[in-house]
């Protein structure tokens, strides 16, 4: 996979409002926040906030410090996402607005000593 390109599309007349280039090694994570129409979206290097009206992009992070995301979810009662890192096991939280990290400056919350990695469940 080169260069994963995620397109926000408008669902009554299927026209392109935007794109966002996620990196080229890691499949893309999507989830949405059901309460701020916000989506969500990962790849190797990058978080990305959408729109989910307009396709407007809200932020982006480099978010390659944490490594690529194996899951996310967003959660609506605190406008966070939280990740689950591919190279660390560890749930990594960011502002749903702004897109700041919420969690210690290398990104790494414990989960538990195994070495498994978690699965987030949230809406897809």
């Amino acid at each position: 996979m080169c260069d994963s390109v995620v397109s926000a599309v408008d669902g009554t007349n299927g026209k392109i409002l935007n794109k966002v280039t996620l990196g080229n090694y890691a499949y893309p994570r999507v989830t949405m926040n059901l309460v701020t129409h916000v989506a969500y979206v990962s790849g190797s290097a990058q978080l990305a906030a959408l729109n989910g009206t307009t396709g407007k992009i809200i932020f982006t992070v480099n978010s390659m410090a944490c490594g690529p995301f194996d899951s996310m979810a967003a959660d609506p009662s605190s406008d966070q996402l939280l990740a689950v890192s591919v190279d660390y096991n560890h749930v990594l939280a960011y502002d749903g607005t702004s897109g700041h990290s919420l969690t210690c400056t290398l990104c790494r919350v414990p989960l538990n000593s195994s070495r498994s990695i978690p699965t987030l469940v949230g809406p897809m």
